[in-house]
């Protein structure tokens, strides 16, 4: 069985020249993510509106 990990996920966007980090998060998306399609994650900057975990599956999406 493929573990299944329930993350609050994020839409991730591009900042523009304003200072702000490259990756921000816009909203929050819940939803089970199989565990073998996660390659890495990392925390979004604090500078960012919303706190978040970015996941990178294994194809390189960011999720």
């Amino acid at each position: 069985l493929a573990a299944l990990l329930l993350l609050a996920l994020c839409s991730s966007a591009v900042a523009h020249l304003d200072g702000l980090p490259s990756t921000c998060c816009l909203s929050y998306v819940q939803r089970p993510v199989p565990r073998s399609l996660i390659a890495s994650a990392y925390i979004t900057s604090s500078k960012c509106r919303l706190p978040a975990v970015i996941l990178v599956t294994k194809k390189g999406r960011e999720i």
